[in-house]
């Protein structure tokens, strides 16, 4: 390779990592204004969750939960932010997918799974080159 090659390898190297910065900008401002609302079938309850789960409004948009025991009241409520949850997660996947490494499920990571326990038994070299469009040359 001369040094003509070698500059426009880094130039083109450069301007990649400029665009998957911009990208992941991109995404983390997303993530950051994501939220995700259910509200129980019988309009009972309504709950909105953040990318992470956590609760941020909890509303009865109707008097029926009044005539109902606390007990099922609070199940109600734990299974729609639940719902909520679930859903957050899978929009929270489907924006960090397409910059996750081959091999390397964004829906598994949600669930807690998926990455090695072993940080040595992931092919970041693989994954890297697989992410910059390289063929591994071993």
């Amino acid at each position: 390779m001369n040094f003509d090659e070698l500059d426009a390898e880094i130039e083109r190297a450069a301007a990649e990592y400029q665009r998957q910065r911009a990208e992941l900008r991109t995404t983390a401002e997303q993530l950051e204004r994501l939220s995700v609302t259910v509200t129980s079938t019988k309009r009972e309850v309504t709950v909105t969750v953040g990318p992470r789960g956590e609760l941020r409004d909890l509303k009865f948009p109707t008097a029926a939960y009044r005539s109902m025991a606390p007990a099922e009241l609070a199940a109600l409520v734990l299974r729609t932010a639940e719902r909520a949850r679930e859903q957050a997660g899978a929009k929270v996947a489907e924006l960090m997918g397409p910059m996750l490494p081959t091999g390397l499920s964004p829906q598994a990571i949600a669930r807690g799974e998926g990455l090695p326990e072993d940080p040595r038994d992931f092919d970041f070299l693989g994954a890297l080159r697989s992410a910059l469009g390289k063929e591994d040359r071993r």
